[in-house]
């Protein structure tokens, strides 16, 4: 699957770097065992054009919400976990903000035995 977006390489990168810095820093290991479950939680932020009304809130336009998880979760693969397949919950928003960027919460839960 590919993308028509040029920034989206570039952007996916930035994602999987800020990722790998976390881990270092706060000393996480890799979710490497396949029946670890992972749950995301997104919020990405976008800067509100001064076009738009002050009436409008919700960020109805692109980029598509599934292309940017899609593009959060392979930019995780290798780095919080082994494969993005090992995901099983995920709660994601786009929104206007102040700045723009994105918040990712990454909490992984061991299946007992």
């Amino acid at each position: 699957m590919t993308s028509s977006n040029k920034n989206l390489n570039g952007w996916r990168q930035s994602v999987g770097n800020q990722a790998q810095h976390a881990v270092e820093l706060h000393n996480w290991a890799l979710a490497r065992r396949k029946d670890e479950a992972i749950e995301l939680s997104i919020d990405f932020d976008f800067l509100k054009p001064a076009s738009k009304s002050k009436k409008i809130t919700r960020m109805t336009t692109r980029p598509d919400l599934d292309k940017l998880v899609r593009a959060v979760g392979d930019a995780l693969t290798g780095i919080i976990y082994e494969d993005d397949s090992q995901v099983v919950l995920v709660r994601a928003r786009k929104q206007y903000a102040l700045a723009t960027g994105a918040t990712i919460e990454v909490v992984a839960r061991g299946v007992k035995t």
